[in-house]
């Protein structure tokens, strides 16, 4: 996968990843908040996703439309909660 997830064992990451864009998605699968970096591997992603524009989008039913966090930090997300983000040319 082209982001690792660094800091918790209870937040996973997953990226679907197309010809120049990419979805992220960031769960936290405990119940209490938890932080972690995401480290992003550039070859393999095709960008540096730390750098990227990432946006979320609004999707009816799972989340609201809002500024990405900056993902050249850690990441606190809520527990059992999560969140879809996109970066790419669409």
């Amino acid at each position: 996968c082209p982001v690792k997830v660094e800091g918790s064992d209870e937040i996973k990451a997953s990226v679907w990843k197309g010809k120049g864009d990419a979805v992220l998605v960031v769960a936290n699968f405990s119940k209490e908040p938890r932080t972690a970096t995401l480290a992003f591997d550039a070859k393999r992603l095709g960008f540096d996703g730390a750098k990227a524009k990432w946006t979320q989008p609004e999707i009816a039913g799972v989340q609201g439309g809002a500024l990405a966090p900056d993902l050249t930090a850690p990441v606190t997300v809520p527990g059992e909660k999560g969140f879809i983000l996109y970066a790419g040319n669409k």
